[in-house]
């Protein structure tokens, strides 16, 4: 008896360490088939060295702790998962999972940060058992479910969400239904109701049909209806947009699309006086945008402080997607009504892309703008910029951001022929006259000031009326240079731009003079600033050896006069009176 002891003894260590060495080989298989699945998705794997193995049980188990699941911003990093395997199935070499366990997990998916406190997956011949526990930014909730011979049912459960899904699978095929509502959620969120069919496969599946209702008592945000089949959306969708216009925005339309890709979006806007249509079109070498209205208010229309308007198409349009597409545009609005309530006029914009050349063949913004343009040219490009302003309102289009009255007038001509390499900016010729007329801009809205301006004058607690500015250069080359041809003059300060701006080398070096009339004085002292750097990444640089000096002369004159006499001297030093005539009178051939 005791040999025969020994001797199973010695069979099953034997048997044992035949399943570990086999159990080891397939998991260098195992791990690497996934993390070359995952690679092909865009995954990238981080697991152990090594895995421990618990293989004297009644069930071998595989422990790993630390891995981790990378793609892009979304990331599961697993503390610890553990595996139980078959006995058997080990010998013929396949893996047949019994118990999966995972626990202190963190996941971040679609920007939500998340945590599973457990997640415990049961299987044998007949049933597979899910039980799960998370928290999702503060909301806990529970998963739990079942699959028993093709029949199964999942249930999500929380404070204030609940889902179900049931259904069928049989040889692969699914058929299912889905039913999800979310109550009271965070930041204020609304109600949601999701109800769907499903059937297909995990490769291929359809939702032949679904509903989407999205909104609070007595408002709507989002009714939806339609299908997905074959790879291709059908559906119907109408609500509201509240709290981001001036207005509340209701809306309806269509969205269609194809597997080969094509699709088409339908969308009418409409609020207080507005009501305009948004068509998208789109093929593998086409696209369509048009918009059209009768009437188009921008008071209405523009968001309310702190309020955005959400994207209305879900289909994102990249600009490397244009690249081999022919594109055309179409704007026509009737009558436009400016921000601040004065009507501006007709719009009509139309522009193409085609092949490689881009025109704008229309552009007019009531009686105030018009112009066209043209890029044309493959290795070598041409640029042709024509645009026209008269008296054009400021205060129509940025009336909601301090800009309370004020004109714009001028023009711009620029050419570029055969452009090397493309670069059309740096083989630019033309002028820039630009003359801006009596703006009022409230200190409220301080932003729309430019950098530099905050720099020299600290005091925005009062409007800033500024009487003109002007900006009238040439450019030659790629190279825009100013000598006295940039200038700004209002109640707050006078002041004028020299120097540079290169195109072609991405790059600027300017000086700015100013002289103050009101408030700021002491960060005026150290006016002269330069502005270098590059076009992207400008650097405001204060002369300080220069404010020094300045800052001693306007001490001993306050001593010795009070503030009006250090005023005095100040003008007198940098009298910088009739900048925005010197500006216009300036030849820019």
């Amino acid at each position: 008896m005791k040999k025969f002891a020994a001797a199973a003894f010695v069979v099953l260590f034997v048997l044992a360490g035949a399943g570990m060495y086999s159990l080891r080989g397939i998991l260098d298989i195992a791990e690497n088939r996934m993390a070359s699945a995952l690679q092909k998705e865009g995954w990238t794997v981080s697991m152990p060295e090594k895995a421990e193995l618990r293989f004297f049980a009644l069930s071998p188990t595989i422990r790993y702790e630390n891995v981790a699941f990378q793609n892009g911003q979304n990331r599961v990093e697993i503390g610890e998962l553990q595996v139980s395997l078959a006995w058997l199935p080990l010998f013929q070499k396949h893996v047949v999972i019994k118990k999966a366990l995972v626990t202190e997990s963190k996941i971040v998916l679609a920007g939500r940060e998340g945590t599973i406190s457990l997640l415990k997956v049961r299987k044998n011949a007949s049933n597979t058992a899910v039980k799960g526990f998370f928290d999702v930014q503060g909301i806990p909730f529970r998963l739990s479910g079942d699959c028993h011979k093709g029949q199964c049912a999942f249930g999500v459960n929380g404070d204030n969400l609940f889902a179900r899904l049931e259904g069928t699978e049989n040889k692969g095929y699914i058929t299912a239904s889905l039913k999800l509502s979310a109550t009271k959620m965070p930041a204020a969120a609304p109600d949601l109701a999701v109800a769907a069919q499903i059937t297909g496969t995990a490769d291929k599946w359809d939702v032949p049909s679904f509903t989407v209702n999205w909104g609070g008592k007595g408002s709507t945000l989002l009714k939806a209806q339609g299908g997905y089949v074959n790879h291709a959306l059908n559906a119907d969708f109408s609500g509201i947009l509240p709290n981001v216009a001036a207005v509340p925005l209701a809306f309806d339309g269509t969205i269609k699309t194809a597997e080969t890709g094509d699709f088409s979006e339908s969308i009418t806007l409409s609020g207080g006086k507005t009501a305009a249509k948004i068509t998208v079109k789109g093929t593998a070498d086409s696209l369509d945008a048009a918009v059209e209205a009768d009437v188009a208010d921008l008071s209405e229309l523009l968001p309310l402080k702190g309020g955005t308007l959400p994207p209305i198409f879900p289909k994102k349009i990249a600009l490397s997607d244009l690249k081999e597409k022919q594109v055309r545009l179409s704007v026509e609005i009737e009558k436009l009504i400016g921000a601040n309530g004065r009507l501006v006029g007709e719009v009509n914009v139309k522009a193409r892309k085609k092949a490689d050349e881009m025109n704008v063949s229309a552009f007019k913004i009531g009686a105030f703008a018009s112009g066209t343009a043209v890029v044309s040219g493959k290795e070598k490009k041409d640029l042709s910029v024509r645009l026209r302003l008269n008296s054009f309102p400021a205060a129509a289009f940025g009336y909601k951001n301090g800009i309370k009255k004020g004109t714009l007038s001028g023009s711009v001509k620029l050419n570029a022929k055969e452009a090397p390499r493309g670069d059309v900016a740096g083989a630019m010729n033309g002028t820039v006259r630009l003359s801006a007329r009596n703006w009022r801009i409230e200190p409220a809205k301080q932003q729309t000031m430019p950098r530099f301006i905050e720099s020299i004058i600290s005091d925005f607690t009062q409007p800033m009326n500024m009487s003109c500015a002007v900006v009238n250069v040439p450019v030659q080359n790629g190279v825009l240079v100013s000598n006295r041809q940039i200038a700004l003059e209002s109640d707050l300060l006078n002041m004028q731009l020299n120097g540079m701006v290169n195109f072609r080398e991405n790059a600027l070096n300017m000086r700015l003079s100013a002289v103050p009339k009101k408030g700021g004085v002491v960060p005026a002292l150290l006016s002269n600033a330069m502005i270098e750097g590059t076009l992207d990444d400008p650097v405001f640089r204060l002369n300080t050896e220069s404010g020094l000096q300045r800052a001693v002369s306007y001490g001993l004159a306050f001593l010795q006069g009070g503030q009006a006499a250090a005023r005095q001297m100040l003008k007198a030093q940098d009298d910088l009176n009739g900048v925005c005539r010197t500006a216009l009178e300036s030849e820019t051939r």
